[in-house]
């Protein structure tokens, strides 16, 4: 969930299947019920995400200046393996002394199969009063694999004092502890 940038008593809900949804909460006391239209999502990823335990439509952030320009990210796993335009870097790579090619496939998947993904999107109707988002990326920000199946992350939000912003990524380290000390290195965005 994240408030809507009016201020306004609208919030976006998300689902980790992939789905956005724009809803009006009532005021506190009133005795109202939440009002979502399941049936009309603001916008609908479910052809892209990956889905799974710990893969999907893992955060959404508004740009700071989102009621004027209605421009939003959405942070993502998908399976390039399924879907050939979701390829990136992969995270095991001889920078970091990594060699996928010399890793076991995990629960099925081959190493990086699974990418995470920074897409920007933009919002229909007028920026303050978004009717349903564009399900076309503007711009795809960011893609890169992680080696392993598991600790996947993906909350991505703008810094308040800079406005740059931010993307928490799991150090997909697998059930073996992160062996290649991906959580430590900061150097793993090109």
């Amino acid at each position: 969930m994240v408030g809507h940038p009016d201020g306004s008593n609208r919030a976006f809900f998300s689902n980790q299947q992939g789905k956005i949804w724009l809803a009006t909460i009532p005021s506190q006391g009133s005795g109202g019920v939440l009002e979502l239209d399941e049936a009309t999502p603001f916008l609908d990823l479910t052809d892209e995400v990956h889905f799974d335990s710990e893969f999907g439509l893992l955060g959404i952030a508004f740009h700071p200046k989102f009621t004027e320009n209605g421009r939003f990210f959405a942070s993502f796993n998908c399976d390039k393996a399924k879907w050939p335009a979701c390829a990136g870097r992969c995270t095991c790579n001889s920078d970091v002394k990594c060699d996928p090619s010399k890793l076991n496939p995990e629960n099925g998947a081959n190493p990086c199969q699974f990418q995470s993904v920074i897409a920007e999107f933009t919002a229909n109707g007028t920026a303050s009063q978004p009717s349903l988002a564009n399900p076309l990326e503007v711009r795809r920000i960011f893609t890169m694999g992680l080696p392993f199946t598991s600790h996947h992350a993906g909350q991505i939000l703008f810094g308040p004092e800079d406005g740059h912003l931010y993307f928490m990524m799991g150090d997909g380290g697998g059930a073996r502890g992160d062996p290649f000390n991906f959580a430590q290195n900061l150097m793993l965005i090109p």
